[in-house]
């Protein structure tokens, strides 16, 4: 995924940039997108020098993106499915499915936060090209 952003902020090496809402037109997501301006840390791993407000193309691998779906979403939902069928197998009221059901969505979100708080470099879209 190819994104025009502009540069917001750079502060110890950390670089924040920000598209506007009209970028996300074509985005199939952008029915549920209440934002009306998104800003995000991207990284430069070219040799050009960044300023604020310069205008970047960056990029964000696809695979990367639905890896990044599937542990944020799909992993917690299918825990939340196994803990509850879980509790039915082993003849529990229907309280205590949902509690294992419940706690299996909160390992989930909980090995999800804990992924990404580790792996997050990997997962940031990168600097392609100055413009």
């Amino acid at each position: 995924m190819k994104q025009e952003v502009t540069i917001r902020n750079i502060e110890d090496g950390k670089i924040t940039a920000g598209c506007d809402k009209r970028a996300c037109e074509g985005c199939k997501g952008s029915f549920f997108c209440r934002s009306t301006d998104s800003i995000f840390e991207i990284l430069n791993k070219t040799e050009e020098e960044l300023q604020v407000g310069d205008k970047v193309r960056v990029d964000m691998d696809s695979k990367k993106t639905v890896i990044a779906t599937l542990i944020s979403l799909a992993l917690p939902l299918s825990l939340l499915i196994i803990g509850m069928i879980t509790g039915y197998y082993l003849k529990l009221s229907e309280p205590m499915q949902f509690l294992f059901g419940a706690v299996g969505l909160f390992i989930g979100f909980l090995f999800g936060y804990l992924y990404f708080r580790y792996t997050k470099k990997s997962y940031l879209p990168e600097v392609e090209e100055k413009l």
